[in-house]
Order: structure tokens, then sequence, then C-alpha cells
């Protein structure tokens, strides 16, 4: 009875402590590698990770331009500590880019991208009971929005099977449209952040042009690491399948 109390009591505690200090408003997407060899390529994926549900496109307009859409949807995550403590997550976010790519003799190919996106975090989280003497039943909900702007590149190879990639990145994290009901932290702090990731990708060709893709992240506050009430995805798993499709034959017919 006495550890039942117990339980009870610090779950209603840690729900104040994650309701009250930060948000995890940030979430990771998985990385859109496309590894462009020529004009006429056009490449789509779809992966589940740790945040979720992800849709990416790729096309590449001549033998050095290339352009990209990513989307990620984490859906709506429920965790339910009792029939009156639970907290309910939601984000998605969705962003466009262009880039130029080239190949070199030793068959490594280079990838440089400038993509911009928007992106959409909620939290709701409740607790508390009506016993006396215990916390008062309370909810707070946060809905935020943000833009990020971001540069990546993209150093990979793709070999008749097999294909990897390294990815590092950097961009900027700008908050906006913050509504809080139950923190105020937020207005005195900075709305602006720039965070670095890397992510590393290993793909397998199932068929000629139909892939199996795993790829793992990692990302590092630049700026605002000490903002608690700032929070990121630190890192992030995903796999998933890709559909490579060539509209036109380079000069080697691939």
């Amino acid at each position: 009875m006495i550890i039942k109390k117990l339980l009870k009591k610090y779950t209603i505690l840690l729900l104040i402590f994650c309701g009250c200090t930060s948000c995890g408003i940030y979430r990771q997407n998985v990385v859109n590698v496309p590894l462009m060899q020529h004009s006429g390529q056009v490449q789509g994926g779809v992966h589940v990770g740790f945040t979720g549900h992800d849709g990416q496109i790729g096309c590449s307009l001549t033998d050095h331009v290339a352009l990209m859409a990513n989307y990620n949807d984490m859906g709506t995550r429920k965790v339910t500590y009792s029939l009156t403590n639970y907290e309910i997550n939601k984000h998605h976010f969705g962003e466009i880019g262009a880039g130029y790519f080239t190949k070199n003799t030793n068959g490594l190919i280079y990838e440089f991208f400038l993509l911009a996106g928007k992106g959409w975090s909620y939290h709701y989280v409740t607790g508390g009971d009506t016993m006396q003497g215990h916390t008062p039943p309370f909810t707070n909900v946060r809905d935020i929005d943000y833009n990020r702007y971001l540069i990546q590149a993209d150093f990979g190879k793709a070999m008749r099977k097999l294909e990897f990639a390294f990815s590092p990145r950097i961009f900027l994290i700008h908050y906006y449209n913050i509504l809080d009901s139950g923190n105020d932290t937020y207005l005195n702090l900075t709305h602006s952040y720039v965070f670095s990731d890397m992510a590393l990708t290993l793909r397998y060709n199932i068929f000629k042009c139909l892939k199996i893709s795993g790829q793992a992240s990692f990302t590092i506050p630049v700026t605002g690491f000490n903002a608690a009430y700032y929070e990121s995805s630190p890192f992030n798993v995903s796999i998933g399948l890709i559909l490579n499709m060539n509209f036109i034959k380079n000069k080697h017919g691939q």
C-alpha cells in the first residue's frame, strides 16, 4: 500500500516536471540522401523511425541540379499513467529544397542542398487528483510553430548492390506562435537557435529500382543548449524503402 502511494505521488511529480520545464519541441526527420548521378532520376521513399513516419522525394533536373521535398508526421502519441494522468504529443514537419550534385571518377558522389521547412509541435498533459492534501488537478497545453533553414552535404557512393553516405548538416530553428498555458519561461528567451547533426545511411538494392534503407542520425545544439524550454530529440534511427526511377538514361545506359 505504501509503495503504491509513493508510485502515485512520484508519477504526479514527474508529470508536473515534464509539463512545466520543457516541450520536446524539435524532432528530427529522416535525412533525405538522394545520391543523384545524372539527369532524369526520380527517387521516392517511405520510412519509419523514432520520430514517426517520413515521406521523401527527390528528382534531378540536369546532370548537376536536383530538387527534394520531405515530410514527417509523428501522429498522436499518448502516454497513460492512470485514468486521469496522461500526456499527448503531436508533431509534423515539411520542407523543400534544391541543390547541386556531382560524381567523380572514383564513383564518389557529392551533394549540397539548401532547404527550408515549417513544423508544428503540440504537447498536452493532465494530472493531479482530488484527494485532500494531494496535487490538485491540472492541465497544461503547449502549441508551437517553428521554421527550419538548413544546409546539407552528402558524401557517398552508389555501387551495384550497396549504397552508403555520410551527411553533415547545420540549421537554424526559429520558434513562433507559442501558446503555453502553464509556463511563461519562453517570454524571456531567444526564439532562434542553431543546431548541427550528422546522418549515416546504408542501403541495399533488393531489385534494380527498389532499395531498403537504414539510417542513424545525431543532433547537437550549437547555441541555446542551456535553454531547457526548447528541447530537441538527440538521436533518431529509421528504416524504409526507396523506389528509384530513371526517366532519362545516362551515356552509360544506367
